[in-house]
């Protein structure tokens, strides 16, 4: 999705209209090689994982099979009722063979613990034993006959070709390969956020390696669920936005990069109804992203509509706007023919918590020791504590204006988003990797990370802090990619798999019951006896605060050293 003709990362303005220089190191345009080579490291990296990571999770399980339930049906019968699909088992087209079922240590997921995961198919005895079936996740208040999925239709139809190549070469295997090239794009749009921030080419590098080979992107990377196209859509109409945001008085975007834009907009509710707050936020970032230039002018509203015509002009605006009014249109027809009214049903899914409850929600999907961020990539907590140095003033007053705008829109982009995802009942995700829910908009914190790391790095007690949550966050990757079942769990009194098989592996740990030592935001764990969770939890909710808020004072109060990272 990005364009091989990227605008400069910070325009040049005139003293004569801003009174002020801007003073943004920044290296050359990146080439299209440099960027192809971004892309191809990581898709060849994805790529060459890819069948290890398969086989770990075979069959599929979760929402996974759902998605790929739907795009059978619009394939095999141009429909999405799904009644003669299960009918006929036609997820047995993906699930696992009979000789992969019969083959020596061969074990399938664990959907609820002692349950072997559903979808398999029937084979000979005494493997019959094990065939369970896949139980529908149909629409429980759809007004037509016939019974529809309660997943939105967008991943169904964005996998669709890959589907119907995988029946030549391997349904499950083309899907996730296809689910690695979009997630090694994303990873392109991360160096690109991170490169138009600092305007250095160590730095998007650095951000690119730490965000895209970290849980829970690089997990993500080959699954079959929405987060990675929605995260992709959220950062590249961010970045195209914010580019234009952020233009002289030229064109920021042509016509391809434009429609793109309105085609991401557009989409993000077709993946997951909760996304339209990102169109929504984001279109208000575009319509009103370069405003505050103008807010000495007497005429603030004239001239912002001047410079909006020289930025955009018609032609662009209108095919932004194409493809969401058309998405838009055909998404509210869907939900008005199959459902009755407008917006999505609360009753196919948990519903909400009251907001004085909301605490749970957040607290639990940053530090839960299942399903918190912050336990499995603690190299977001310096992507937090980055947005301190958006808000703090620079020497350069364009460079702290547009830090802080960049503040604000980012808050305006996640924090709605965010505040209903927190509130959710079932905020963690249930069967699926760490962060699920957060996946979307993680990649935004491209932007403060790759200032964090700028700072950072000009004093060994910077590097070091790096390096320690670098290692963290790469150490758990591996053990993903080693055994990707390790991060998957259910809602019951378990702890976090990666913990036991830290202390099942490590000598000086079999008799720690390090599972005791972490917070869980969800249910009452063994480890913990019964006992009052709460203490744990403010020791690491006061851990990790004050690691953030010493990242954040390091990144403003290390003194600048004659070596440091170099464009």
């Amino acid at each position: 999705m990005s364009s091989t003709e990227e605008s400069a990362p910070l325009e040049t303005e005139s003293a004569a209209a801003v009174g002020e220089e801007t003073s943004l190191p920044v290296s050359d345009k990146p080439r299209w090689t440099e960027l192809a080579l971004v892309f191809s490291v990581a898709w060849l990296f994805f790529v060459a994982l890819t069948p290890h990571i398969i086989q770990w999770l075979n069959p599929v399980t979760g929402d996974e099979p759902f998605y790929l339930m739907t795009a059978q049906s619009l394939l095999a019968d141009h429909d999405i009722d799904e009644t003669n699909n299960y009918n006929r088992h036609d997820y047995w087209k993906f699930s696992p063979s009979c000789d992969e079922i019969m083959h020596p240590g061969w074990a399938a997921s664990l959907y609820v613990p002692g349950v072997l995961a559903p979808g398999l198919r029937i084979c000979l005895p005494p493997y019959d034993e094990i065939s369970v079936d896949l139980t529908p996740h149909f629409s429980s208040q759809t007004i037509r006959s016939g019974n529809y999925t309660k997943h939105g239709l967008g991943l169904s139809v964005l996998i669709l070709p890959a589907y119907a190549l995988g029946n030549i070469f391997g349904i499950r295997l083309v899907v996730a390969l296809f689910m690695t090239a979009l997630a090694a794009l994303l990873g392109l749009n991360l160096w690109m956020l991170a490169w138009e921030t600092t305007g250095k080419r160590s730095v998007a590098w650095a951000v690119w390696v730490l965000l895209t080979f970290s849980l829970p992107l690089f997990g993500y990377a080959f699954l079959i669920f929405p987060a990675i196209p929605a995260a992709l859509c959220v950062i590249y109409a961010f970045r195209r936005i914010r580019l234009a945001a952020q233009a002289e008085d030229k064109r920021a975007n042509n016509a391809i990069q434009a429609f793109m834009i309105g085609l991401c907009l557009g989409f993000l509710p077709w993946l997951h109804s909760l996304y339209i707050t990102f169109t929504l936020s984001l279109a208000t970032y575009w319509l009103l992203g370069g405003a505050w230039r103008f807010r000495a002018e007497k005429k603030r509203l004239v001239a912002y509509l001047r410079h909006r015509d020289k930025v955009w002009g018609l032609a662009e605006s209108a095919l932004l706007l194409l493809p969401v009014l058309v998405l838009g249109g055909l998404l509210a027809t869907y939900y008005l023919y199959y459902f009755g009214k407008l917006l999505p049903n609360e009753q196919d899914h948990a519903g909400f918590v009251e907001w004085v409850n909301v605490g749970t929600g957040v607290l639990g999907l940053f530090l839960d020791q299942k399903w918190g961020l912050l336990f499995y990539a603690p190299i977001y907590l310096l992507a937090l504590s980055g947005l301190a140095l958006l808000v703090l003033p620079t020497t350069k007053q364009l460079i702290s204006r547009r830090n802080r705008q960049d503040f604000i829109w980012l808050a305006i982009v996640i924090l709605p988003y965010f505040s209903y995802i927190a509130r959710y009942k079932q905020w963690w995700g249930e069967w699926c990797p760490p962060a699920r829910y957060l996946t979307p908009f993680l990649p935004l914190l491209a932007l403060p990370l790759g200032l964090t790391l700028e700072s950072l790095w000009r004093n060994w007690r910077g590097r070091a802090l790096v390096s320690f949550v670098a290692n963290w966050s790469f150490l758990v990757s591996l053990a993903f990619a080693i055994n990707p079942k390790l991060f998957y769990h259910w809602q019951d009194n378990q702890p976090a798999k990666l913990l036991l098989f830290l202390q099942d592996n490590i000598a000086f740990l079999h008799s720690a019951n390090i599972a005791s030592w972490f917070p869980s935001y969800v249910t009452v764990l063994e480890p913990a006896h019964g006992l009052d969770n709460t203490p744990i939890q403010a020791i690491w909710v006061l851990i990790f605060t004050l690691v953030g808020i010493g990242a954040a004072y390091l990144s403003v109060h290390i003194p600048k050293k004659k070596k440091h990272l170099q464009p």
